[in-house]
């Protein structure tokens, strides 16, 4: 028996060895590239917002976001029909998901057109078009009750319209929440972000949208700790008011929204297989870029959360 607790030992001592080496880990340095945030809204100026890669592990304070994040000094030109240009200037706005964004002052989105976006910055090149169709026109907007939630005060929205199965539609939405603590500074993606009429071929469609795209980089610095359920919640509740903006997009904006929603929303693992996101933006001298330059043709509508649901 006691030689038999001697082999024991004998056998687990380089696993107790192994569990106290340390391990040094080498990560990969950080290439440097571009992450474009673009949109060109029906009868708006464009806004692009352009921000620098960081490595995973990097540390983002609030208080000095444009020095580490925002890029503040590339060449931004959109171009219409080849030759009508609009150069974006760099402007410090509260529609800015960070605060400051470039925008054109020239050229305003107009319906069946295609938008060139020219990005210069260190030399990088990089290049995306997108396209503004007809304005997307919904039928009913309105507050339903949680399902499966016997409460009168919290809803969710209910979107409803009309679609021509024959044509191959596009359609994405954003919130915005209004109330006695806070309003949305920005419109907010919400879940689903996009949705088309290939996955659901009808000429009625209909869906429920969700504040899911609340962060800290949006909160108002007023909020406290203990209503912190109060700005994430991703249900409306009784006093809020509720903006709904429905956009018409092209292929290509709805490939890039519904291939970011699952890590935007649910998240993914940095250090395996990242999923595959079907980003517009192209470089032109082989450098890293990442984003989506986007055409909107929106309605937008306005709810009042001043009934309790029945």
């Amino acid at each position: 028996m006691k030689n038999r607790l001697k082999l024991l030992i004998f056998l687990l001592l380089p696993l107790f060895y192994a569990c106290e080496t340390e391990i040094d880990v080498t990560l990969p340095e950080n290439k440097e590239g571009v992450v474009v945030e673009g949109f060109i809204e029906l009868g708006e100026y464009a806004e692009v917002s352009l921000y620098k890669t960081l490595p995973y592990l990097s540390e983002i304070q609030l208080n000095n976001l444009l020095e580490q994040v925002v890029i503040q000094d590339a060449l931004v030109i959109i171009k219409k029909g080849g030759w009508q240009t609009d150069t974006l200037q760099l402007v410090q706005s509260p529609q800015a998901p960070l605060h400051w964004f470039y925008q054109g002052s020239v050229l305003k989105g107009e319906p069946n057109t295609e938008y060139e976006l020219q990005i210069e910055w260190k030399g990088k090149k990089f290049v995306a078009t997108t396209s503004i169709l007809e304005p997307r026109q919904l039928d009913t907007v309105r507050i339903d009750p949680l399902e499966g939630i016997e409460m009168d005060s919290i809803g969710r929205v209910y979107v409803a319209w009309k679609d021509d199965p024959a044509v191959r539609n596009y359609s994405f939405f954003r919130l915005k929440f209004a109330n006695e603590l806070y309003r949305d500074r920005t419109w907010l993606t919400c879940f689903p972000v996009a949705i088309d009429d290939i996955t659901f071929p009808t000429a009625d469609m209909n869906l429920n949208l969700y504040r899911f795209g609340a962060t800290r980089w949006f909160m108002p610095t007023h909020i406290q700790e203990q209503d912190y359920l109060q700005y994430f919640r991703p249900y409306c509740q009784y006093g809020d008011t509720i903006y709904v903006k429905a956009s018409a997009i092209d292929a290509a904006s709805f490939q890039f929204l519904n291939s970011m929603m699952v890590p935007l929303y649910f998240g993914d693992n940095p250090l395996g297989n990242p999923p595959l996101i079907h980003s517009n933006i192209r470089s032109l001298t082989g450098d890293p870029c990442f984003g989506s330059w986007i055409g909107t043709a929106s309605t937008e509508y306005m709810i009042i959360f001043d009934q309790l649901l029945r």
